[in-house]
């Protein structure tokens, strides 16, 4: 099970969001920013969304074991 999986399975259908609760159709300026920005966000989607997919929770897991094992190495009396 990756990230990916995580973040589909708690319904995250977009990756970000970004931009105006209220969007205003009428406005110009807006209309002119989203489209400048549409592309790079799409890109930046689908690169997260490919790197999500490519960590397993068992990696975490493990990763979060070592961390762990290791704090309480640093924590344990040296020996002498």
């Amino acid at each position: 099970m990756s990230l990916l999986d995580v973040h589909r399975a708690v319904g995250g259908p977009r990756i970000f969001a970004i931009g105006s609760e209220h969007p205003n159709p009428d406005c110009a300026v807006e209309k002119v920013v989203n489209e400048a920005v549409e592309g790079a966000m799409r890109e930046a989607e689908a690169l997260l969304i490919g790197r999500l997919g490519e960590v397993s929770l068992a990696e975490l897991a493990k990763r979060f074991d070592m961390r762990c094992t290791g704090a309480i190495e640093a924590r344990a009396p040296k020996q002498t």
